[in-house]
């Protein structure tokens, strides 16, 4: 494989961190990465993790109309460089999974809009929580 074939699943992952969790405190952002590589061959993900990232749906800042899909870190933009750079540093050096196995996360506030959500896609059951990070839930499959 040439080096560009080895880095890019990794920065692409990182992209996704960054585009889903820039706001997010770093163990937070920890957390999404952990999703990604937890989700990597299991029967109902994809087999690598480019897949995983690319899958249709997973990820909402790669999907087609959403305004993160055409985002990337620029680096005169401060606080989104900063998030850029720390979340390098976890594909660099990613450490424990914190989200006990957590294959799938929201953020969305407690009330209305967590209800429905957790009414459509029942994945994302109290049930199954396995933690929370600051604002971000994960949940096992």
């Amino acid at each position: 494989m040439t080096a560009l074939g080895s880095f890019y699943p990794y920065f692409l992952a990182a992209l996704c961190v960054w585009r889903e969790a820039r706001g997010q405190s770093i163990e937070a952002r920890r957390g999404v990465w952990w999703v990604l590589m937890n989700r990597v061959g299991m029967p109902i993900f994809k087999p690598n993790l480019t897949a995983v990232i690319l899958q249709r749906n997973q990820f909402s800042s790669f999907n087609r109309h959403d305004p993160n899909a055409v985002k990337f870190p620029i680096e005169s933009q401060a606080a989104d460089w900063q998030a850029w750079q720390e979340i390098l540093d976890i594909a660099e050096s990613p450490g424990v999974d914190s989200t006990g196995g957590a294959v799938y996360y929201e953020s969305f506030p407690p009330g209305p809009a967590l209800d429905a959500i957790r009414a459509r896609d029942p994945w994302f059951a109290a049930a199954n929580m396995t933690v929370q990070i600051d604002a971000v839930r994960f949940y096992k499959a």
